[in-house]
């Protein structure tokens, strides 16, 4: 609510330097142009929701076009490792404005996914 809206308007203006917030709070209806590098832990693999997160980082500002995500890629059940998979190749679709950086969460191995 009211905390939320305030904590926004800081971030936009560039009192805070970090947000930190679960899947919803900035899913619908927010524009946070300020963000520079989206952390993704949520392992989600909808197509929609990766774009509409994305979407709140990727509105221009400053002449910055990219923004650099780093996501979780889990390897240690099957259905999170196709998750993981599917959200890399939801990335790879929006083209050259997302530089993506996954974890892999069992070995600690980061990797660029373009």
């Amino acid at each position: 609510g009211e905390e939320r809206e305030k904590i926004r308007h800081r971030f936009e203006r560039g009192d805070l330097d970090v947000i930190v917030a679960s899947i919803g709070v900035f899913k619908l209806g927010v524009d946070l142009p300020s963000i520079e590098v989206l952390i993704r832990a949520d392992g989600g693999k909808s197509k929609i929701s990766t774009i509409q997160i994305l979407g709140r980082a990727l509105r221009v500002k400053d002449n910055r076009k990219r923004v650099l995500v780093y996501d979780f890629y889990d390897d240690t059940h099957t259905y999170l490792r196709r998750h993981s998979r599917k959200r890399l190749r939801d990335y790879r679709s929006l083209g050259d404005p997302v530089v993506v950086k996954q974890r892999d969460l069992n070995t600690g191995q980061q990797f660029l996914a373009f």
